[in-house]
């Protein structure tokens, strides 16, 4: 068997649901309207009723999961893929059924008695499980210290996430301050700082600034603490995969020969090698985590891994994803498993032509810094404007070394002419005509 899944971002992926099962969608409304009636017709209207007259003593709503589920699976399944939407509908939907009250009490919504399959033991917590509801299980034995906190040699830096990316947001808010006072423009400079760049993040913080702005913007500048004198205006494509195996499994001596989801997912990665990669455009492909199995007498049932694609062309991306879903196919069948493959993260690529005003406004800026800049291409949160065909560069500011360690360093003496660069960028960007892209 072999099964595709795509998921919204990370985290946020389809729940099992049953032979043709379709997941449902709520708007905001539905959902409140949703928990009105539950309440109302498994009792809970009369324990809000209670809640009211003894908040803020008691300033939580209690409900059976088991309770959700009966009233409407759906509802119940949807709680379990996205709990921040269904807690917050349903915590409107309490506040909406209290009595008036002058402050209104803003009562909490607490699901008990998740399904066995939500629990987690706090080893086995790993980044698939970010924005899933889940009952957490396991027991605090050590707090560790604190650390590390910064350390300076002169101008360098140490500290985990010092140049990728504090230096960064350092940079953002010097420069929104220094244009605010010297400059008047004729466009209005937002400064924004996001999350999600990173790992499974799939550029979300990105992505919903571009939701916000969009076209509005007349060109984005994205800052990289610790890649100074690099200029990317091109984004380089990439999808990521999270590759589930299943197996019968069973017992290594008592059962040899039934299929092993860690035998058949190492054969799979294994095939990987023989996929043709082209040089030009440059496209990779990496297998970052791997894990599976249970003990070590034991024939392993599940294992899975998170593949990463990348390509600096949109259709070698798309060959090497098929010939990846093509390689889980062929394994799935051969090794009597089934192999499901999630989309855990998928960034579109674009590309500024060389003769592009930004990149012409990028060299004359450098020329007088007088700064040797190298165009580079990148995974960074300018691709989301450049896939949608808006200007958009990356700069760096200073020279990082072992990023996303605890060693992570950044020397910060190129910083100075750096910020020379990208003041020139911006105040030119700033000086153009409203809507001129």
């Amino acid at each position: 068997m072999y099964e595709i899944r795509v998921g919204r971002s990370a985290g946020l992926s389809d729940v099992r649901r049953p032979p043709g099962g379709v997941t449902t969608e709520y708007t905001a409304e539905e959902l409140i309207a949703k928990w009105n009636e539950f309440f109302e017709i498994h009792g809970y209207d009369t324990k809000i009723m209670e809640l009211a007259d003894l908040y803020p003593e008691k300033r939580s709503l209690e409900v059976q999961f088991e309770d959700l589920n009966r009233y409407d699976t759906d509802l119940g399944l949807y709680l379990l893929r996205k709990p921040n939407n269904a807690l917050l509908a349903g915590e409107q939907a309490i506040r909406g059924m209290l009595p008036a009250a002058d402050p209104k009490p803003r009562p909490h919504l607490r699901i008990l008695g998740l399904p066995t399959d939500q629990h987690v033991p706090i080893r086995d917590l790993r980044a698939k499980h970010l924005g899933r509801f889940l009952a957490v299980q396991g027991l605090v034995r050590k707090a560790t210290e604190v650390r590390p906190k910064v350390t300076r040699r002169g101008p360098v830096l140490t500290a985990p996430g010092i140049g990728d990316n504090s230096l960064g947001v350092a940079a953002m808010l010097h420069l929104a301050a220094t244009v605010q006072r010297q400059l008047t423009p004729r466009g209005t400079l937002v400064a924004a700082a996001n999350v999600g760049e990173e790992g499974l993040g799939n550029l979300r913080g990105m992505r919903a600034l571009w939701d916000h702005y969009g076209t509005r913007a007349g060109g984005w500048v994205v800052l990289e603490g610790g890649t100074f004198n690099d200029v990317e205006v091109a984004g380089v494509a990439s999808r990521r995969y999270q590759i589930t195996v299943t197996a019968a499994g069973g017992h290594s001596w008592r059962d040899f020969g039934q299929p092993s989801a860690i035998h058949a997912l190492a054969r799979l990665i294994t095939a990987f090698e023989t996929l043709p990669v082209p040089t030009d455009p440059r496209t990779t492909y990496n297998v970052g985590v791997i894990e599976g199995g249970t003990t070590v007498n034991t024939i392993a049932g599940q294992a899975s891994c998170l593949l990463d694609l990348r390509s600096e062309g949109a259709a070698a991306l798309a060959r090497i994803d098929g010939s990846v879903n093509a390689l889980a196919r062929e394994t799935a069948a051969a090794t009597g498993t089934a192999i499901r493959l999630e989309v855990v993260g998928d960034r579109a690529g674009g590309r500024l032509p060389a003769d592009h005003w930004v990149v012409r406004l990028v060299n004359a800026a450098a020329t007088d810094a007088g700064i040797p800049v190298q165009w580079k291409t990148g995974s960074t949160d300018a691709n989301v404007p450049l896939s949608h065909g808006v200007p958009a560069v990356c700069l760096g500011i200073g020279r990082a070394r072992e990023f996303h360690t605890l060693a992570e360093e950044v020397d910060t003496s190129s910083a100075p002419s750096a910020l020379g660069l990208i003041y020139r960028v911006l105040a030119a960007m700033l000086a153009r005509p409203a809507g001129q892209v």
